[in-house]
């Protein structure tokens, strides 16, 4: 093996070996992918947070992919006989035994970085150069690789068997699949095996022995195509879950995008309700953050609280962007469920692990989306939480969270009609999903503060049966009832929210500080209970 590099970053980047000589590297892409390397904890990124910053503007996840392939390529043939120091895996690339100069307070991180990568790619560099001096502290020695995460659920997608004479329907398997790819990496809570892609350095990494198998079928016969998409045991081949659809080429499925995004998230639905199974075929190699994650969507305020102490004491420092995203997202509900401990120290807890999680993957649509509900609710700060929720939709419209998140940040900036909306779109992405009570409840506070109180306390008492005592829906649901002229529903309702939060009062609710979402909603409850106390 060649001798260390030495990687400076103060001013223009500079790279060289240990004797001295420059290495030049070419290409502003490339030069971005090793900075980006350099700014991180143990000089390691995942490919998707590369891809997220470099490649925003490609125009789909498998042309960014591609390009990252390149242009690792064309970093080793331009690092010669150091090509060694730069490492990848199928969902990692990192530098090895590579020294960073020690920071320069009178220099500009990374001077030359290249114009015109994107919005991300610029928060990325400007965080940097705010930070880099603190930073360079901890990284200016050789950096030793930490050890490899535990083993997580894996999944493996299969060549699709596609009986058709045309390229359109070759294509529309592979997009269905690359959809479901994409939403189980986004997720980050399985390790993917892509086996339609076996080149390049994926090629080359030790593959794990995955528990789940992927499996797309597709017969046409003249403009009809029969779709299957299966979920089988990686071993036994025995089906876990199957669907099958049937359309006309011609008409409403093959030209609808939402249509075709509906039914790959069925597949990532099944995958994630196999992996929570008890007795599924996961169930030995679940991960802590999985478990975790289940927990916390159960809007569950003991839950969120045991997932935070797991998380805790369980995960890591350097976590993943995911994790932190979560955790951080978890505080939320000590707001809006009357949770113990100040609210200064939630906010700074909060604000802490989504500060991680953006630093770590801005490009993640699920963590900007987490992000923007914490920003939206915990923080108040409605203006960056919109603005997080607009980039979470437009990196990944095809996740139910993102229109969740999205559809409870409209209702803190008080647009009940997007709310509404962006609530329903996820309700119809989700409907497959076992977090299906969470998007049914955002729907219901959106239907209730929107006027459709039929419609919100029927979506109320279908999550309350799974979720009992959801403060946040149960709020809303005095409202509704008093709405429809169920005065003794409404007051047993607002007892019971009563029994958990002695401020549920008609005056209290008015304060802007108290756990109701918009001015909307607290009007609505705030006029319910002043009926209520009139008719005592």
């Amino acid at each position: 093996m060649s001798g260390g590099l030495f990687l400076d970053l103060n001013g223009p980047l500079s790279l060289s070996d240990s004797d001295g000589n420059v290495i030049e590297i070419k290409g502003k892409k490339n030069r971005a992918v090793l900075a980006i390397l350099a700014s991180a904890d143990g000089l390691r990124r995942g490919r998707t947070f590369l891809k997220s910053l470099v490649w925003a503007k490609s125009y789909d996840e498998g042309h960014a992919q591609n390009s990252l392939r390149q242009c690792l390529s064309l970093l080793r043939r331009a690092l010669g006989p150091h090509a060694e120091h730069l490492k990848s895996d199928r969902s990692t690339v990192w530098l090895e035994d590579v020294q960073l100069a020690p920071s320069n307070r009178t220099s500009v991180f990374f001077e030359d970085a290249p114009d015109g990568l994107g919005e991300l790619f610029a928060q990325w560099l400007a965080s940097c150069r705010g930070s880099w001096a603190g930073h360079q502290a901890a990284t200016a020695s050789p950096v030793s690789l930490p050890p490899s995460a535990p083993q997580v659920p894996s999944v493996a997608i299969g060549q699709p068997v596609v009986l058709a004479d045309n390229l359109d329907s070759e294509m529309m398997a592979m997009v269905l699949l690359d959809s479901v790819a994409y939403g189980l990496r986004q997720q980050g809570l399985v390790d993917v095996f892509d086996l339609r892609d076996l080149n390049g350095d994926e090629a080359e990494c030790d593959w794990a022995n995955p528990r789940l198998m992927l499996m797309l079928r597709l017969m046409q016969r003249g403009a009809m195509v029969r779709l299957t998409l299966s979920v089988q045991d990686f071993t036994t081949r025995k089906v876990v879950w199957s669907s099958s659809t049937t359309t006309d080429t011609n008409t409403a499925f093959a030209q609808s995008p939402d249509m075709m995004l509906e039914f790959a998230n069925q597949a990532v639905d099944a995958i994630t309700s196999a992996v929570l199974s008890e007795d599924g075929p996961c169930q030995s190699e679940q991960s802590a953050l999985f478990k975790a994650i289940h927990h916390i969507m159960s809007v569950s305020l003991p839950k969120q609280r045991a997932a935070r102490q797991f998380l805790a004491q369980t995960i890591p420092t350097d976590a993943s962007a995911i994790a932190h995203a979560w955790h951080g997202f978890s505080f939320a509900y000590e707001v809006g469920e009357a949770g113990q401990g100040s609210a200064a120290e939630v906010c700074d807890m909060a604000a802490a692990h989504i500060a991680k999680a953006l630093e770590q993957d801005p490009g993640n649509p699920i963590v900007l989306a987490l992000a923007g509900h914490v920003h939206g609710y915990v923080l108040g700060d409605l203006e960056r939480g919109a603005e997080l929720s607009s980039l979470a939709r437009k990196q990944g419209d095809q996740f139910p969270i993102v229109w969740d998140l999205s559809a409870m940040n409209a209702l803190y900036c008080d647009d009940v009609e997007r709310a509404y909306l962006f609530a329903r779109r996820a309700q119809s992405l989700g409907r497959f999903s076992p977090y299906k009570p969470l998007f049914d409840s955002s729907a219901a506070i959106a239907a209730s503060a929107r006027g459709k109180h039929l419609d919100a306390v029927r979506l109320s008492k279908r999550v309350l049966e799974k979720q009992p005592g959801f403060l946040g829906l149960m709020r809303h649901l005095v409202a509704s009832y008093s709405a429809l002229d169920l005065p003794e529903l409404a007051r047993a309702a607002a007892r019971e929210v009563r029994q958990r939060d002695k401020s549920f009062q008609a005056k209290s609710v008015l304060n802007d500080a108290y756990p109701l979402p918009s001015p909307t909603s607290r009007r609505l409850v705030s006029e319910a209970l002043a009926r209520l106390d009139q008719t005592q």
